[in-house]
């Protein structure tokens, strides 16, 4: 394994290659390839990635595969691996979903000032008329994923099935986010908006106060 870590992981059985310790904390690998999570249908238009850098990255596309890879858990903290967590993770998992017939899947913070019509109306104007382009879209490189509701509504299945359908480009061009808009606008509880301060690295006006309250930083 190649970390920076390394010297500070313990293995939990020498006969696994998957399960450490990190100091006090549990860790498992999964170690994945790469068609195991991009298909050609999710993979990001070639004009798209000129633009915003390579989100054909097989780690963007991890987050679609999790109630498969991790099956025993109720809840995840989905992280992008561009981001410094500054605030207690611990209790970005215990914000969301305290009503226990809450159908809410993902818990994020909103972009206001990007509406879901940013993701699919500009790239590609056949976008669903029944989508409310002005409301906010959300980044999913920080979530916490309800996944029994995941389970509940087969995300992983629709997205799969959203891909196929996009397959000439006709809804969207921008890969990973958008499916999980069009099947997530409406079940998205939102976060408070330090849990994922981003556009660090490419947005030179984001206010000192902003980053000085930051509980997560993202580098987007």
């Amino acid at each position: 394994m190649r970390c920076s870590f390394k010297s500070r992981l313990t293995r939990v059985n020498e006969t696994s290659d998957a399960d450490y310790f990190l100091d006090d904390v549990s860790v498992r690998v999964h170690a994945f390839g790469r068609s195991e999570v991009l298909s050609a249908e999710l993979a990001v238009h070639s004009e798209v990635l000129t633009e915003t850098g390579d989100l054909n990255a097989p780690h963007n596309f991890v987050r679609f595969h999790l109630s498969k890879w991790i099956p025993f858990a109720t809840r995840v903290v989905y992280l992008d691996t561009d981001v410094v967590v500054i605030g207690d993770i611990c209790d970005l998992n215990d914000r969301p979903f305290h009503e226990e017939s809450t159908d809410m899947v993902v818990a994020a913070v909103p972009r206001r000032h990007l509406p879901l019509s940013f993701y699919l109306k500009v790239f590609s104007p056949k976008m669903p008329i029944w989508l409310p382009s002005s409301a906010p879209s959300f980044n999913a490189g920080v979530m916490v994923i309800n996944m029994q509701a995941w389970k509940k509504l087969d995300v992983t299945s629709k997205v799969r099935s959203w891909a196929e359908q996009n397959k000439d480009r006709d809804l969207w061009r921008h890969g990973s986010q958008p499916p999980l808009l069009l099947l997530l606008y409406d079940r998205v509880e939102w976060l408070p908006e330090e849990w994922n301060v981003d556009g660090l690295g490419h947005h030179g006006d984001i206010a000192a106060e902003r980053i000085g309250g930051a509980k997560i930083l993202h580098w987007t």
